[in-house]
């Protein structure tokens, strides 16, 4: 992604076909991998709109779509259940609830190592004291890249009583 977004790069028409297929092998690996093109979107919404009128982005999307299109047809049951129990199995008005967030959020800090949480936070903090320097639109990319998976995990956080070692969507 680093190459697509960097101006002086070439070639980028072959690094958003090889983007494509990344991201659909990361998406058979893990479905998490598809929040990468909920963030790249995004990135390219705010950043690079021009991108949008390339058809090899959207070639690259086809492309990571026919990689792992065999999730749905292997677990069409799975996922059918799955929006039944979403769409009827939960109140979120009454699941709302700040003591079981908060034991979430800590039990994950805790099964995860805290010293690797401290080893995650020490970067940030020198990019955001200027004392480790990035590009703006790497630093962006990666902001963008994060946070649509970190929203979906604080809101089912939130909202569920889930296991801290179920940090996921249920796929």
């Amino acid at each position: 992604m680093t190459l697509i977004i960097d101006e002086n790069s070439g070639n980028k028409k072959r690094n958003l076909l090889l983007l494509g297929i990344s991201i659909g092998l990361c998406i058979m690996s893990k479905v998490h991998g598809i929040f990468l093109w909920f963030g790249f979107g995004l990135y390219i919404l705010f950043y690079q709109r021009k991108m949008l009128r390339s058809g090899y982005l959207y070639i690259a999307v086809l492309i990571s779509i026919i990689i792992f299109s065999p999730i749905f047809s292997g677990n069409s049951k799975i996922i059918s259940s799955l929006i039944f129990f979403t769409a009827t199995g939960l109140d979120f008005l009454e699941n709302i609830g700040r003591r079981q967030f908060l034991q979430q959020l800590f039990g994950s800090i805790f099964y995860n190592n805290p010293v690797n949480i401290i080893l995650y936070i020490i970067p940030w903090l020198r990019i955001a004291k200027k004392k480790l320097l990035m590009p703006p639109g790497i630093f962006a990319l990666y902001l963008l890249l994060a946070l649509p998976l970190i929203i979906v995990l604080l809101v089912i956080h939130f909202l569920m009583n889930v296991t801290n070692i179920w940090s996921g969507l249920l796929m």
